[in-house]
């Protein structure tokens, strides 16, 4: 852990991500996300298949590590790591042992059957009652949506993911933070700009940028069973 100055000479303390090593995270474990590497920081084994970040901690570095290009020609909104965020002396990557990578590979072919298993399970009750299947879900939500104002922010987001999980609806990192946001405060975007940017950049690539401006700017959500 490091800490430098931020806005308004703050210090701010700053640890690295398990992921690329440099020290872009506030905190571990609250889903903040590393500007350097993309890795949302859930805080789970190394071999345990991340729902947020679409693969293991393991399989993430690895594909960090071997890219070799430019940041600003790489996949995802990236940059290069700050001065003030050189890598912790003390992290390592992980070794790849056959071990950890078949673990890795296991929960990889685990969460695909698992993801295959439930989009065929939603889409059959969709056709058998198309208002039934949704209906816990959307209690669950309404529910959170009830007492959201009166929630954290990051409770919320916890609440709303575990809604997800298990009713087998898929959230992106990107609708998940709008949606929590917009449960929190109706009006945290609106009459934002900077914050509206933020998420844009932090979320959007070129053939979605519309899309996201429409969603920020509307608080409408359209997903599906695409990753």
């Amino acid at each position: 852990m490091v800490g430098y100055k931020g806005w308004g000479d703050r210090i701010v303390s700053m640890h690295p991500c398990p992921c690329c090593g440099y020290r872009t995270l506030p905190g571990r474990r609250d889903y903040d996300l590393c500007p350097v590497c993309c890795w949302e920081d859930e805080g789970l084994e190394p071999w345990e298949f991340s729902g947020p970040n679409g693969q293991t901690l393991v399989h993430a570095q690895h594909a960090y590590l071997s890219d070799d290009r430019p940041y600003n020609q790489r996949e995802g909104n990236v940059r290069a790591p700050r001065k003030q965020e050189a890598r912790d002396p003390d992290w390592q990557p992980f070794e790849r042992t056959p071990e950890l990578v078949a673990r890795a590979d296991e929960a990889d072919a685990e969460f695909e059957r698992e993801y295959e298993a439930d989009r065929r399970r939603v889409a059959e009750e969709i056709a058998a009652d198309p208002k039934g299947p949704m209906k816990e879900y959307n209690a669950a939500v309404a529910a959170l949506q009830a007492r959201a104002s009166d929630l954290p922010y990051r409770e919320v987001k916890g609440q709303l993911r575990h809604i997800s999980n298990t009713h087998g609806v898929p959230w992106s990192a990107a609708h998940l933070e709008l949606q929590s946001r917009l449960m929190t405060n109706e009006n945290y975007y609106r009459g934002h700009l900077l914050r509206t940017l933020s998420w844009m950049v932090r979320y959007s690539q070129p053939r979605t940028c519309r899309q996201r401006w429409h969603e920020v700017r509307t608080g409408t959500i359209h997903f599906g069973f695409a990753r």
